[in-house]
């Protein structure tokens, strides 16, 4: 290659910090080599987006991410904070929520609210729903623009209406509440559910909840525990305890004994302590699997080590019995 090409890689390479300084240095080729892996199809001029040179949103919100996280490039968050400063000047309202993100954390530039309050409520014009999230949360909480709940209300009717999961579920904790508005169980379920179809599993959880005993909705017990054993199956820990509470009132409903034991064994691998204790107590008495004292004392250890001080033991003090 060109002599002229190589100078002007390293030359717009200055700054930029690399795992192997060396390489840089001993070899031009295995910089543009490196260059050509992360940006396929790409030349000198256009390589170089790290010196804000992509070509468009979509371009320099991908590069971005991948400086920030390190995914294929050296971790550079001064460069990947530009990049999607750029994203978002083009018209990407991801570039524009991810900036704020990152101003926020004082992640490539010091840390600023009203900065990273300009970019969130910049992305939810552009309709990004977790955008309109956080810009509610400001007017919400009074952080950096005046309090205003009417606001935060119809930023998060925004978020929700873009099936933004955490717009939603913020609606339903609302209504639940009694925050900001009046205590409504009808439109907690609403937005719960509507935040469970979004993604959120613990919407999921508690619009399961509603099915099961009826609050804000018709009761229908098969469909709470179908919500609640969609949980379980994507690993969800609260699911799971739930879920086997349920399989040890209504036994007859599934079709091996063990059912609950199972449930409560997931939720107790993804460290739910209460749902290690429920595993103990059946190994105690036997309910659905053989009686162990040995594995009864090995969950009750790790209800313990999970948060539940009742669950381990009492220290022996000099002389006691």
């Amino acid at each position: 290659r060109a002599p002229a090409l190589l100078e002007k890689v390293k030359a717009d390479l200055v700054g930029i910090q690399f795992a192997d300084e060396s390489a840089k240095l001993k070899s031009a080729e295995v910089i543009l080599s490196f260059f050509r892996e992360m940006v396929p199809q790409s030349l000198a001029g256009r390589i170089l987006a790290v010196n804000a040179n992509c070509q468009g949103g979509a371009e320099c919100f991908s590069m971005g991410l991948r400086f920030r996280d390190g995914d294929g490039a050296v971790e550079n968050p001064v460069l990947a904070l530009n990049l999607l400063r750029r994203s978002c000047e083009s018209g990407h309202a991801g570039g524009c929520f991810e900036a704020g993100k990152m101003i926020a954390a004082g992640r490539g530039a010091p840390q600023n609210e009203n900065q990273a309050f300009s970019f969130y409520e910049n992305s939810c014009a552009k309709g990004h729903a977790e955008g309109c999230a956080k810009t509610a949360s400001y007017y919400l909480q009074g952080a950096v623009v005046p309090k205003s709940e009417e606001q935060a209300l119809e930023l998060y009717e925004k978020g929700c209406e873009l099936k933004g999961k955490t717009a939603c579920s913020a609606l339903a904790d609302l209504y639940k509440t009694g925050s900001a508005v009046d205590t409504d169980e009808e439109k907690a379920f609403h937005y719960n559910e509507r935040a469970c179809e979004a993604g959120g599993e613990r919407s999921c959880l508690a619009a399961a909840k509603g099915y099961l005993t009826g609050t804000g909705a018709k009761k229908d017990v098969e469909h709470g525990r179908s919500l609640l054993q969609n949980g379980c199956d994507r690993q969800d820990a609260a699911s799971c305890y739930e879920l086997g509470l349920m399989q040890l009132e209504h036994p007859s409903s599934f079709q091996t004994s063990d059912a609950a034991a199972l449930s409560f064994k997931i939720a107790c691998d993804k460290e739910s302590g209460i749902a290690c204790a429920a595993l103990a107590k059946l190994y105690e008495e036997g309910k659905g699997v053989t009686a162990d004292q040995e594995q009864a004392a090995e969950f009750r250890e790790k209800a313990c080590d999970f948060g539940l001080k009742e669950f381990c033991p009492v220290p022996q003090t000099p002389g006691s019995q």
